[in-house]
């Protein structure tokens, strides 16, 4: 049945049916149970026949804000003090399906306001939004991410959302959108929050427009939660995770860690016997303060940036991880395979 279930759904992305040779990409969009959800369709060639990934894009689905996401609360109240600044450029950055789009989505939520002139550029618009103007970007009609924010500029926008920032053209408008008074939030692809900066300098950006225009850098990654039902405590911790327990942060008010630092779950019927159910971030957040300014005009690597701000005390995805871990949300086992020890 490949390639009956293959046509059936290239039809329904409006691809073509009879080009297997070359990748193809598409949209659809379905009504299941009364519910309108998208889907975002990609084939791929093989020595096989063709690969067909569908994306399911589910409005329904869509995280409410930063606590179901995994957030810890000091994170979030960073984060919405960045994005309560009057201009800059805030940047969200990870591999694909990490979650940034939903991140920033969440952020739009708690400060789009009747006051607050919001616009947005994505490819494609993933979830609709209230006082929100979304705009889908149309690369066959020339409507590109740098065309569309040239034009957004003279929308008098006061937050502007840049899907993803993918040329040099996107990030030098950008960074002369956020001079001129505007806040930009954006996403970028890279390995940490340090690794955004050096980033930027390589595609074009002026590093001494740097301190003046970036407010802030977050990480994100995406880590399966254990099942609630049949989490316990591992007996035996495998030798390599020993001597962790130093990187967690100390005990705060808000903050109570777990007993064990390593976790398991046996599978039940809740999780399908997996042992896993559901997913949960792991975050870091840079703040760009006065204490970076050389490190970004003298073109330091990422590591040396990094340095710096575990100075500044930020919480590395690997320590916020960790206190996911002591809290039975995750395995380290599952931690170490998104995140580099």
């Amino acid at each position: 049945m490949q390639s009956s279930v293959i046509t059936r759904v290239k039809i329904l992305a409006e691809l073509d049916v009879t080009e297997n040779r070359l990748p193809q990409d598409g949209r659809a969009s379905l009504r299941f149970q009364q519910r309108h959800i998208s889907l975002r369709v990609s084939s791929l060639p093989t020595s096989f026949g063709e690969n067909v990934v569908i994306r399911i894009l589910d409005p329904d689905a869509t995280v409410k804000d930063f606590s179901d996401m995994g957030m810890l609360e000091d994170t979030q109240d960073e984060l919405l003090e960045m994005a309560s600044q009057p201009n800059g450029v805030l940047i969200i950055t990870g591999p694909t399906g990490s979650g940034k789009s939903t991140t920033l989505y969440a952020l739009l939520r708690r400060i789009s306001n009747l006051e607050t002139s919001v616009f947005t550029l994505e490819d494609p618009i993933e979830y609709r939004m209230s006082l929100v103007r979304q705009t889908q970007i149309n690369e066959d009609i020339g409507l590109t991410f740098s065309r569309g924010l040239r034009s957004l500029l003279r929308q008098d926008p006061d937050v502007i959302l840049v899907g993803e920032t993918r040329d040099q053209e996107t990030a030098q408008l950008m960074i002369r959108a956020a001079l001129t008074g505007h806040l930009v939030f954006t996403t970028l692809h890279t390995n940490d929050a340090a690794g955004a900066i050096p980033r930027l300098i390589d595609m074009g950006v002026e590093p001494f427009l740097l301190p003046a225009s970036l407010i802030g850098v977050g990480a994100q990654r995406l880590v399966r939660k254990l099942c609630p039902n049949c989490v316990h405590p591992q007996e035996k911790t495998d030798s390599s995770f020993q001597g962790l327990s130093h990187l967690l942060p100390e005990k705060r008010d808000h903050l109570t860690l777990g007993e064990s630092l390593d976790w398991t779950a046996k599978g039940c019927e809740t999780c399908h016997q997996s042992g896993y159910k559901g997913r949960v971030g792991v975050f870091e957040l840079l703040r760009v303060n006065e204490a970076y300014h050389d490190v970004i005009l003298q073109k330091s690597p990422s590591q040396e940036i990094q340095n710096l701000a575990r100075k500044q005390k930020m919480r590395t995805m690997l320590e916020d991880g960790l206190i996911k871990a002591s809290w039975g949300q995750t395995s380290l086992k599952e931690l170490f395979k998104v995140v580099q020890p």
